[in-house]
């Protein structure tokens, strides 16, 4: 290296090394902040897809607080690298920077959902009607929204959070006489395969676990509903469910008899329980 090079090249090495410490703490920050999980809930819920959506934009091409986007900080990166390799110093591959960057892709695609028809839970099998959204900026992250199938998820495009808990919520909307029991099994049994297509890194974030719980979840209330479903309930029964629906580890939550008889909706969160009968 020329004499006259060096003080540059001393520079260029002070700025790397800032670079690297700053990479670090940039890195501690994005794992505590990036939606892996939904701390303290121990439950996905539709009301943390938007949320999730709007820390996943800020880290991709906004900021968090008083940190810069991934982008911002890549391309940053990319410009030591340049001056690194012109002055023959040592090029930092920038190791945490890079899995920064891919775990927010991972994320995207956990978090992710296509262009779905709202389908409630029998009614003429689906429905038309789309809910809200959150706006998210497919273009900007250069990926493309592939619409899903009629009945359940496009084989490119794999069925994740947002999809699951907006499908969840539509189904919850059903009124109690229009419920297809054995089509939302099949639909909840489809979601289910297709989320086990998204890249194998994302099994081992909360976010994850918690959706798999919840379409397993899904698949354990069903069956109560079919059963609650059937001509011979009488108020009686009704009554005598909401005595004995707490087991310990699962409640039933029904709405009250008398908005059922008008045809009103159920809700139903269902985990591992006992038969609904006495002793």
């Amino acid at each position: 290296m020329p004499q006259r090079a060096r003080p540059q090249a001393i520079e260029i090495r002070r700025k790397s090394d800032a670079f690297s410490e700053r990479v670090e703490d940039f890195r501690k920050f994005f794992l505590k902040k990036a939606p892996f999980g939904v701390a303290p809930s121990t439950e996905l819920k539709l009301e943390h897809v938007k949320p999730a959506y709007g820390i996943l934009d800020a880290f991709h091409h906004g900021s968090v607080e008083s940190y810069p986007s991934v982008m911002a900080i890549m391309a940053e990166s990319k410009q030591l690298q340049e001056a690194q390799e012109l002055f023959e110093l040592y090029q930092s591959d920038y190791i945490m920077l890079q899995r920064c960057s891919e775990e927010l892709l991972y994320l995207k695609s956990l978090w992710d959902m296509g262009e779905r028809q709202g389908h409630v839970w029998g009614e003429g099998r689906r429905s038309t009607a789309h809910a809200t959204r959150p706006s998210v900026r497919a273009s900007q992250w250069g990926l493309q929204r592939v619409p899903h199938r009629a009945a359940c998820c496009s084989p490119r495009a794999p069925c994740a959070a947002g999809t699951v808990m907006f499908t969840f919520s539509d189904w919850y909307k059903t009124p109690w006489d229009k419920i297809d029991v054995d089509f939302l099994v099949e639909e909840t049994k489809k979601l289910s395969k297709d989320i086990k297509t998204l890249n194998k890194a994302v099994r081992n974030y909360e976010v994850f676990r918690l959706l798999e719980e919840a379409c397993k979840a899904m698949l354990t209330s069903l069956p109560l509903v079919q059963d609650l479903h059937h001509p011979a309930m009488r108020d009686r029964h009704w009554k005598l469910l909401m005595q004995v629906s707490v087991v310990g580890v699962g409640v039933v939550l029904l709405h009250s008899t008398s908005t059922r008889s008008e045809g009103g909706h159920l809700m139903t969160r269902a985990v591992p329980c006992r038969a609904l009968s006495p002793g």
